[in-house]
């Protein structure tokens, strides 16, 4: 409701624009482990470029970073839904992978009908939201959004991963850092503890 004075108003009527169902939804995950600080800021450098010039409506994505298994190294994970045919997500993302080093990585990519892939979503657990578990966690999270007219530079991603692998290595705290883009343009990179 639009306004800022202390009334009330009672809403008697909502208005719903939706959109057709896709035929298909194509689910994918690259995992990267154990990489050093100089690959994953590669990573990164490489994912916010992509996303900044190829990304289109019928995408999203998130890439993740995790404390590797062994000292002073980096676990990522791009993760991404494309709402249309596998060859055409194949086709969207091929350029980005072409730049990773060969064998850094391991896929994931299924294709679903829309509804499989809304409860693929879901963790797998019941779209039914009466019988859906009740979920709560607690942790600190900060959020930064960067513009698209001024991208993170390639050293600024090698001074946060280094200091990820460094610092964020020798941590007992269980930690991630999530990199998403959206739409509009913009850049978030999200850190949660």
């Amino acid at each position: 409701m639009r306004g800022a004075g202390p009334s009330f108003g009672i809403i008697v009527n909502y208005t719903f624009k939706t959109l057709p169902t896709p035929s298909n939804v194509v689910i994918a995950t690259y995992k990267f482990d154990n990489k050093n600080a100089a690959d994953t800021a590669s990573i990164m450098s490489l994912y916010q470029n992509f996303t900044a010039s190829s990304v289109n409506s019928a995408w999203g994505s998130v890439l993740n970073i995790f404390k590797g298994s062994q000292s002073n190294t980096l676990k990522i994970s791009l993760s991404a839904t494309y709402l249309g045919s596998q060859s055409d997500f194949t086709n969207l993302i091929q350029p980005l992978l072409n730049k990773f080093p060969s064998g850094s990585y391991t896929p994931t990519v299924k294709s679903y009908a829309w509804i499989d892939a809304v409860q693929a979503l879901a963790g797998s657990q019941s779209i039914n939201t009466a019988s859906a578990k009740d979920y709560t966690d607690t942790f600190y999270a900060k959020s930064i959004m960067t513009p698209s007219s001024q991208l993170v530079t390639n050293d600024a991603w090698n001074a946060f991963t280094t200091y990820l692998a460094s610092q964020g290595s020798a941590s007992n705290t269980n930690w991630f850092v999530q990199v998403s883009s959206f739409p509009s343009g913009v850049d978030s990179a999200e850190t949660d503890e």
